[in-house]
């Protein structure tokens, strides 16, 4: 009997042996194989799903490209800041004094780049003496006339009338920071 044991013992040894050496080790890779098919038909589902949506996602992006251009097309393009403010600077003023306003000051403050944008801007502060009527009117005329410029902040001072009194077409004056942005050339 001790014989048989001791044979028995030997093939459940080899057994194991082969067990943890060869069918396990084989098993994992199988296992692995698997995933990695898994991955690859994954990829191909989705490649399929996209050349069957080819036409759509072609349009979508004609789409996308449109609004981007109606987006962009509301700054205009120069080669430089000077540039851009030679050319800005008139047209504000223009709009002012074709509304009876006299331009008390105008300097441009600072210029900069709006990262990641293609964007760049030209801070100026702008005062303006007239009616407040007139006031009203051209602040008005800037903020929908002109997409590219941005109103930063106000200033109004009146003259004459006294707390209590509404008298519209007194004296006053008023005082802008604005940003005017521009694209410049990639």
């Amino acid at each position: 009997m001790d014989e048989s044991r001791r044979n028995t013992l030997i093939a459940v040894a080899l057994v194991l042996a082969v067990l943890q050496f060869l069918v396990v080790p084989w098993i994992a890779s199988q296992s692995e194989a698997r995933e990695r098919l898994q991955v690859l038909t994954n990829r191909l589902v989705r490649s399929q799903a996209v050349l069957e949506n080819k036409v759509a996602i072609q349009s979508a992006e004609r789409t996308m490209i449109a609004e981007a251009s109606k987006t962009t097309d509301r700054f205009p393009q120069f080669q430089t800041v000077d540039t851009f403010r030679l050319e800005m600077q008139p047209k504000i003023v223009g709009v002012a004094t074709a509304n009876g306003l006299t331009v008390t000051s105008f300097s441009w403050l600072i210029d900069g780049k709006v990262e990641g944008s293609g964007l760049q801007f030209a801070r100026a502060r702008v005062q303006w003496a007239g009616s407040a009527r007139s006031l009203a009117t051209v602040q008005a005329q800037l903020e929908t006339g002109f997409p590219n410029l941005f109103i930063r902040d106000v200033g109004v001072a009146g003259v004459g009338g006294g707390p209590g009194v509404n008298v519209p077409d007194a004296g006053a004056s008023l005082t802008l920071v604005i940003d005017l942005y521009f694209r410049a050339p990639s």
